[in-house]
């Protein structure tokens, strides 16, 4: 028996909770066609996760193709396009609001999940670009970055439990630390 219902306006690439919140991730309204034209943003809405009220809901640079975070009353998003060639990036918002607090702009999409390593305070991206990129989780500031031969257009980012990054490029599973 459904609790509650919500319709997007937008098609739904990826529903995250956590903190009781709901947040649903979207991409642009003709995202499906041959040819997309327009606004290209994402669309990122916060529901409550009792209710389905509506508590925010916010353009993206691009569109979200996976999972958003939800950590530390943060909210953590990657964005991007096909093709990868497409500006996209990673924003940090306040769980709460919406509100920005810091955003990287990616010369190419950031279509892949992102994956948080809690312990070295850190964000771990992979993208378009064949880059894996380290930002620190309070202010986005850049912390590595390392090769991997082939964009990464949908394998999102993992790690295991030492911290080591495992994510898929090409036609090829690698492990980075």
């Amino acid at each position: 028996i459904a609790k509650w219902r919500f319709k997007s306006r937008l098609p739904v690439r990826a529903v995250s909770v956590a903190e009781g919140i709901v947040l649903l991730g979207s991409e642009s309204a003709d995202a499906e066609s041959n040819m997309p034209r327009g606004d290209q943003r994402g669309l990122l809405t916060a529901l409550n996760a009792q209710s389905g009220a509506v508590l925010w809901s916010r353009p993206v640079p691009s569109w979200i193709h996976s999972d958003v975070l939800i950590y530390k009353h943060r909210v953590y998003v990657t964005c991007g396009r096909w093709p990868m060639m497409h500006v996209g990036g990673l924003l940090a918002l306040d769980a709460k609001t919406g509100a920005t607090i810091w955003t990287v702009k990616a010369d190419a999409g950031m279509m892949p999940g992102a994956a948080i390593d809690s312990g070295n305070g850190s964000i771990v991206t992979a993208g378009g670009d064949g880059v894996i990129q380290t930002f620190s989780l309070a202010d986005g500031s850049r912390k590595n970055t390392v090769g991997i031969g082939a964009a990464d257009g949908m394998s999102s980012i993992r790690l295991d439990d030492s911290g080591v990054a495992f994510v898929g490029a090409a036609s090829k599973l690698q492990s980075y630390s």
